[in-house]
């Protein structure tokens, strides 16, 4: 017999287990795009244009690799921009 009524579609629709706040947010940063529009954001934010990923693929790369290493830190995040070629390029020119 197939269970029908409220509880029937609410059992249907209901996840198994919900995963906890710790879980969803290691299952974020475990995402190799998160750490990427991470880095994307923050030089859109000071530069005020997008990273320039053709001119500068390196310069992408470690942003993403430095900012997993340590730990997700925004300072040390800032302080790379801040003091890349591809920054002080980009602010010579504007």
């Amino acid at each position: 017999m197939i269970p029908s009524g409220p509880e029937a579609r609410q059992a249907a629709f209901a996840p198994e287990v919900s995963p906890t706040p710790r879980e969803a947010i290691d299952a974020m940063l475990a995402s190799p795009m998160f750490a990427e529009a991470t880095v994307e954001r923050y030089w859109q934010r000071y530069i005020g244009s997008p990273l320039p990923g053709n001119d500068f693929p390196d310069v992408r790369r470690e942003l993403v690799r430095g900012l997993k290493a340590h730990n997700w830190d925004l300072n040390w995040l800032i302080r790379e921009l801040a003091t890349s070629v591809a920054y002080t390029q980009e602010m010579m020119f504007r």
